[in-house]
């Protein structure tokens, strides 16, 4: 595994596959994909029949071409190069506004780099909310999962307002490194 790709991919991938109901959506795209754990472990319990993965990190994506070569794996700011619609969006975008006083002083925490952790004034985000439309299909979902101490649902709910999507549910999923609250964001089409 190499440490500089994973966000808490790693520990959030059950959280998606114990926490939510899988019903009729087979066709998956990971965003924010790092190792691709998550549409890796949904892939493997057979919830989902495909998944391609997509982030803006070269070395990610060189991952995922490797491990999962049957998949297609997008180098992409968002969506800006991806291709296709998914009845399923996962991801685990950076959770903080700008990095977290306990990464910048743990020397345990040292592998973790602004490109995973923060989205300046949410501008990932609101990228991600505005584009996410062309690529979910009509009865499609998308499911992210964020930190607790860094936002909370009603933040990204207005966002999801602006680009004709609905926050319909948000629950809390569990917590990374034993410390950090972690919750579920579910968006869809109006």
């Amino acid at each position: 595994m190499n440490n500089k790709l994973d966000g808490a991919g790693f520990q959030s991938q059950q959280f998606f596959v114990d926490n939510i109901d899988w019903s009729d959506h087979k066709n998956c795209l990971e965003m924010f994909c790092g190792h691709g754990y998550i549409g890796d472990s949904l892939f493997k319990t057979g919830i989902v029949s495909s998944v391609s993965y997509a982030d803006i990190n070269p070395e990610a994506i060189n991952y995922c071409k490797n491990e999962y070569p049957d998949s297609m794996s997008y180098l992409s700011d968002c969506f800006d190069g991806v291709d296709g619609k998914y009845d399923l969006i996962v991801g685990n975008p950076p959770w903080y506004l700008n990095m977290p006083y306990t990464y910048i002083y743990q020397t345990a925490k040292s592998d973790i780099t602004p490109l995973k952790v923060v989205d300046n004034n949410w501008n990932i985000h609101r990228k991600f909310l505005n584009q996410v439309s062309n690529h979910l299909t009509d009865d499609g979902i998308v499911i992210l999962i964020e930190s607790a101490f860094g936002s909370n649902e009603k933040i990204f709910g207005s966002m999801a307002e602006d680009n004709n999507l609905e926050l319909y549910n948000h629950h809390y999923a569990g917590t990374i490194y034993n410390t950090e609250p972690t919750y579920f964001c579910y968006y869809r089409k109006k």
